[in-house]
């Protein structure tokens, strides 16, 4: 379950980072995942030993494509009921972090119309 959780997590910080960079940059000409820093792939992802590269290409191929967003919600779907919900001990940090996930999936269910 965590990997699917951590697929997750991670597909929702490349959305909001493809929006953002789309949003900021839409008049000097965004064309695609590499006009990126890298060290902001690395951020998310991790520096691993697999291809970030060959990762990155199918994700964005399927962002512009729209389905990465329904693939993400469709995985999150699978995850437990309330695995994103706040309890009484997490700390201000771990209540940002559940929030921003939380905003992510209500983000993409919008943009479907779900």
């Amino acid at each position: 379950m965590k990997s699917s959780e951590m697929t997750v997590i991670r597909a929702l910080a490349i959305i909001k980072l493809w929006d953002e960079e789309i949003h900021r940059d839409r008049d000097f000409g965004w064309n695609d995942w590499t006009d990126i820093k890298p060290s902001k792939y690395f951020k998310i992802l991790g520096e691993r030993a697999y291809s970030v590269d060959a990762i990155l290409i199918e994700m964005f191929k399927r962002y512009k494509d729209g389905t990465l967003h329904r693939q993400t919600l469709d995985l999150y779907e699978t995850l437990p009921d309330g695995i994103w919900k706040q309890s009484r001990k997490d700390t201000p940090k771990r209540k940002l972090e559940l929030k921003g996930r939380r905003d992510g999936i209500d983000a993409i269910r919008e943009k479907l119309g779900r």
